[in-house]
């Protein structure tokens, strides 16, 4: 025989469990919490950002052909973190404007 009680209390748990509503850490970062009780993290930052007028980073690439015009570039667009890698077999340098975010803290 079935245990019509424990049943309903099943029940109740797994439709409370899909009704909870995420959870927003920060702007964009949820914890879901799933039908087996488990936490999921979604980002949705990058989505978010790339609906905005103003981005949290910059996005996409420069070529440039002259060493001049580079650190002229360098010289309006860098942040803190960039960095720069040197590719002698190629005869180029490449720089990572956005290339470590930090933490918070």
């Amino acid at each position: 025989m079935t245990d019509v009680t424990y049943d309903a209390a099943v029940i109740v748990r797994d439709q409370t469990r899909l009704a909870t509503a995420p959870t927003e850490i920060e702007p964009g970062l949820f914890i879901v919490v799933d039908t087996d009780g488990d936490h999921q993290l979604i980002d949705a930052r990058d989505h978010i950002q790339r609906t905005k007028d103003h981005p949290r980073r910059k996005t996409g690439s420069v070529t440039l052909a002259q060493h001049d015009s580079f650190t002229d570039y360098l010289a309006k667009h860098a942040l803190p973190d960039t960095e720069l890698w040197a590719d002698i077999d190629k005869d180029r340098v490449v720089a990572v404007i956005n290339a470590h975010e930090g933490s918070a803290d």
